[in-house]
This record gives structure tokens, sequence and C-alpha cells, in this order.
């Protein structure tokens, strides 16, 4: 491999690039063309030898896997020099991971250009012949149909500045015909400097992977190397999941929490790396398929009410209660996005019929929305349906302001009006009802105005502030970091 600089005068190796034309002498390549020998595990280089484009699906393996590496100096990777992607035949089309570049995110290709060259591995050992059936002039791929393509498309973007920049990423194809064990199906990963994504299956990091169809509790285990302390964005596409029952979540083990994907869209989750090394750590995330139980066979009579400023009650029915583990009362602001607001201790699981409730005494004035989740003794889930509470009146005058709004540098003044001195406690919750960072403080003798100083770790974003009086009385604003 080569990397062309400039013309002749790009000597040093620091020195400034400049345009080039290179030009290609010797005989023209015509006719089939030697076989290349591919040990088995090896990675070989070839090159196109022709003066025209060939077809990754036209090119004769034996004994060699039907994947296809290719250098896409577009990618950009840790210095700015590109990154490999990685063509994988699913469904009868090549599809290039991570994408982006010099590719459309999405689009199938399966061209290689003149001259251009790419690697192959040996599965069992054999050879790779390149035929003037290769050639792609003239020639139209028809494709019969096979089926709807299920695939799990997980793609990185660096964040500067709010905009996200491609990085790396790594896809999964599910068909009857593959195996979740490691064998030749599988597309190795070859890592570049900097950032890499890949998918951990037997010890060994892939770009590729190919499964049979999900079953419930299946996990991918996504491994992402070389991150800094800066903020990115994973961008998960599913293409044709969506079965009837079924639910997946990206986990993040540094923040213990779970993120609902879309199985049959898009899915952005922004996320960020810190001082803390397992904020980095490689096995940080996975995604985790779950297989529900359809509702309303067991939970009803679900029903979320206010009954003061600052209290929700949540009450909901169990028929023919068995193997129950305990129950959840799970809060959001938004209807999509849901954290946990309660656990019960141990149900009766009397085989009757039970009722239960839970009082939520910390409920943002904003609009909110609750549902139960049953966790079985098996470890199985069933949801309710979801239930909705409408945000208070706004009052003459807030219950506390904040200066300033948004909040700069992560340092904030909270102004209170007449409240009583004491212990105070405070929660900052995230747009999904979720508490983000809690502090209490104690005031002895009240001047109406305290500071605050932030944790760095908190994202820009929109929260809601929630102060408990001494009284228990819930004081509450929007906040906006930037």
């Amino acid at each position: 491999m080569a990397y062309i600089r400039g013309d002749r005068s790009a000597l040093p190796s620091n020195s400034v690039t400049s345009p080039t034309l290179l030009r290609v002498k010797g005989p023209l390549k015509q006719g089939n063309q030697s076989p290349i020998i591919v040990p088995s595990g090896a990675y070989v280089d070839v090159g196109n030898p022709y003066a025209s484009s060939i077809r990754m699906g036209n090119i004769e393996i034996t004994g060699v896997q039907d994947i296809f590496y290719i250098w896409d100096p577009r990618l950009g990777g840790l210095y700015g020099l590109g990154a490999f992607q990685t063509f994988t035949n699913l469904g009868g089309r090549y599809y290039p991971t991570p994408g982006g570049g010099s590719y459309a995110d999405t689009a199938s290709f399966d061209l290689i250009q003149s001259g251009q060259a790419f690697f192959v591995r040996g599965a069992a050992g054999g050879t790779i012949n390149l035929r003037e059936t290769a050639k792609a002039s003239g020639f139209r791929q028809v494709f019969r149909g096979q089926g709807p393509v299920r695939l799990t498309r997980i793609t990185l973007y660096e964040m500067t500045g709010g905009n996200p920049a491609l990085a790396d990423g790594a896809t999964v194809e599910f068909d009857a015909n593959y195996s979740n064990r490691l064998d030749y199906d599988d597309a190795m990963k070859l890592q570049a400097s900097g950032l890499n994504v890949g998918l951990m299956c037997e010890g060994q990091l892939l770009a590729v992977e190919k499964r049979r169809p999900v079953n419930d509790n299946d996990t991918l285990h996504v491994n992402l190397s070389g991150a800094g302390i800066r903020s990115y964005r994973w961008t998960i596409n599913m293409t044709n999941m969506d079965t009837a029952g079924r639910v997946a979540f990206l986990y993040d083990r540094y923040l213990n929490n779970s993120t609902l994907l879309d199985l049959n869209g898009m899915t952005y989750v922004e996320f960020s790396c810190d001082t803390a090394l397992s904020s980095r750590a490689p096995d940080r995330f996975m995604i985790i398929f779950r297989q529900m139980v359809a509702l309303p066979l067991h939970i009803s009579d679900v029903s979320a009410i206010r009954e003061s400023a600052g209290d929700v009650k949540i009450s909901w029915t169990a028929e023919n209660e068995e193997g129950v583990d305990h129950y959840e009362v799970e809060r959001g602001m938004d209807g999509r996005n849901f954290s946990q607001n309660f656990r019960s201790q141990s149900p009766q699981n009397s085989g009757r019929t039970e009722s239960y409730s839970h009082i939520d005494d910390e409920a943002p004035s904003s609009c909110l929305f609750y549902r139960i989740k049953m966790v079985g003794l098996g470890g199985q889930l069933i949801y309710s349906t979801i239930v909705k509470v409408m945000p208070l009146a706004s009052s003459s005058s807030p219950d506390i302001s904040l200066y300033p709004n948004p909040v700069k540098d992560h340092k904030v003044n909270l102004i209170f009006g007449q409240h009583p001195a004491g212990n105070y406690h405070l929660s900052l919750l995230g747009a999904s009802g979720q508490i983000v960072w809690q502090t209490e403080f104690n005031i002895l003798s009240w001047d109406g105005q305290i500071a605050l100083k932030l944790p760095p770790a908190i994202l820009p974003g929109v929260y809601q502030l929630l102060v408990k009086d001494p009284l228990r009385n819930n004081l509450r604003a929007r906040m906006i970091i930037e």
C-alpha cells in the first residue's frame, strides 16, 4: 500500500500535500489471470489488473471468504488518511461497513475500480481467480428475491461542536443459514489507528458478524477501542428486526442504563467518555434482545394521578398473579424513554387478582408518562400500557429561579423565595426522567441564594431541577446547560 502525498516536491513526511497525476505504464492486462494462492487464515492483497472495474460477485474464489477489505482514504481515521471498509455479501448484495466515506451510508456497492487493491482472507485455504467474466463493462447485476434482509448496523460518530463525524462501525446480519459460532461467514476486523468499533465473538474482533435469527436474551457484544475524553454518538440502524413481542436495548455498563432501540429504523444515542477508565472500557456497550409477553393478559387498570404538587400516585392490577419476581414503576418525560422510579417488594403470587400502588414523591411538574414492568422469576418481562400525567398549571412566580440560564461553564446560582433553613436535597433529571446528578446542602442563615458548580461530565442539554426543602416541598425549575 502506498500513500501519495503529492508531486516530487513533497519529500519530507511533514511537507504540504500537492495535486499530482499518476501515470501507469506497461502492457494492457487482458484475458484470464494466473490464480492467486490465499493460505488458510492469511490476508492477501490483490490488485485489479484490468483497465475496467470488476464485480465482487463475479470474482471466482475457492477456499476464500466472500469478504473484501478495501482502503477508503475518505473515511477519516486518526491522521485523516482513511480506514478499511469491509464489504460483505448480505442477502446477495455487498454492503460496506462502516459505510460513509467514499460510499453511501447504507447503499450496496460491488465494484472494484481499475488499479484498486483489496484484501481477502483465506478460509480453508484456496485461490482467487480474476477472469474476463469479472469485468463490469456493459454488465448489470440482477438479484432474485431472497426475502427480507435482517440487519443491525452500528455506527460511531465523533461529536465536535455538535457536528457528527463518522469514525467507524460494525454490522450484523441474521439468517437461518448462519451460525452463532465464529466461522468463515464472519468478517474479521482490520483495525486502523485511533477509534475502532467491532463485535466480539469467541475472543475475536469482527467487522461483520453473521448470526442465526434472534432468540430471547441474545446479546451483541460491541467493542469500542481508542476512545478519548470527548463526546460521541451511536447510530444504530436496524432493518426488518421487528417481530411480535421483541424489544432491543443498548445497555451502557458505565452509566448502568438502557436505551430502547427502534427495530426497523434509526436510534441515536449520545454519550461521553471522561477521565474514568471504565468510561472508555472496550466492553462498555452491548445490545440485548428480549422477547416480551403480550400485555393485557396480566396487568390492567393502570392509572397515574397527581395528588399534590410533587406527588403522583400510580396504581395497577395484576390478574392471575403467579411466577412474578417483582414489579417496577418506570417514569419518562417523552413517552418513549423510561427509567426506573420504584421497585416493589416480593409480590403475593396468589394466583388471584392483586392490586398495587406507589406514590412518586419527586414527580416533576412537567408532563409525565408512567408504565409498569413485571419481571418474572425466569427473567421474562411484561410491560403495561403507558399512562400520561398532565403538567401542573404554571404559577405567577416560579418556585426557584436560576442565573444564568442557559448555564455556562457548569456554574449556576439558585435563587429561592421564602423557604425555611435546614437541609435541602437537589436532583437534576434528564429528558427521560432519570436522575443524572444529586447533592445536598444545609442552610443555616438564609440569604435567598446559593452558588452551585455542576460536574463537568454533565452534557449540554435541557434538564429539570428538583429541590426538596426541609418541609418536603418540591421546588422545580427548567435548566439549560450549554
